[in-house]
């Protein structure tokens, strides 16, 4: 009886979970490793794919205390790392203090990104963003 009365109560805690805070959980749970599977930006009518082109790859990985990282591994063997703070509400991606670990200085202020949320799938849209493009798609997926 006690096993049934703790699932019960386990689906009715879990449930009353805003859908912000279940994307926030589901950004940084299980090491909150995500992958790009897709870079698109557009700059003066150009449609530019970034995946497979000047990118190899490019991950974001999330923590609890809203610290992130972007890796992007460039074409010509280059690797460009960036730590900042993120924010999520349930359709925005907000990423503050966007630092060049390299440099060690911020390189973006800040960069906002529409998003649309599955478990363990991002799209994000921004205007601007890392590719310096008038706008940019990024698809990601949960490693």
């Amino acid at each position: 009886m006690k096993k049934i009365l703790f699932i019960v109560v386990a689906v009715i805690v879990f449930a009353g979970c805003s859908k912000e805070e279940k994307i926030e959980k589901n950004l940084w749970k299980k090491g909150g490793e995500w992958g790009v599977s897709s870079w698109t930006s557009w700059s003066d009518g150009t449609k530019t794919e970034h995946i497979g082109a000047d990118v190899q790859s490019a991950s974001f990985s999330f923590n609890k205390d809203n610290e992130a990282t972007v890796v992007i591994n460039g074409g010509s063997g280059d690797t460009y790392t960036y730590k900042m703070k993120y924010y999520n509400t349930e359709s925005q991606l907000k990423l503050i203090d966007v630092i060049d670990s390299e440099a060690g200085e911020i390189e973006y202020p800040s960069i906002f990104y529409s998003m649309e949320w599955k478990k363990n799938n991002l799209d994000i849209r921004a205007t601007g963003g890392f590719a310096g493009g008038d706008t940019e798609t990024l698809i990601l997926k949960k490693k």
